[in-house]
């Protein structure tokens, strides 16, 4: 799931946290890097808080549970995700 223009940082790393399983994000160099890692990192550095927003950020989870938790807060928030291959997905408007 690709996930665009999120804002709330601390929100959403404080969201990753609570997952379950593991939840991995694709580099720019298409590779896996461990999400929950780096959502401990910012919010305990501060990070998250002054980094603003991401524009896009492609996800994959162990747990089908995370996935669906993760597409209820995107429901919540008002995100807009991609679901390759059925293109994207307004939520929230």
């Amino acid at each position: 799931m690709t996930m665009y223009n999120l804002t709330d940082l601390p929100r959403f790393f404080s969201f990753v946290l609570n997952c379950k399983g593991r939840v991995w994000y694709i580099d720019k160099r298409g590779e896996s890097q461990d999400l929950k890692a780096l959502a401990r990192y910012a919010l305990g550095t501060g990070m998250a808080e002054r980094m603003g927003g991401i524009d896009r950020l492609e996800i994959q989870t162990e747990a089908a549970d995370d996935f669906n938790r993760l597409l209820r807060y995107m429901i919540n928030v008002g995100y807009t995700a991609d679901f390759a291959p059925c293109g994207p997905l307004i939520i929230g408007q």
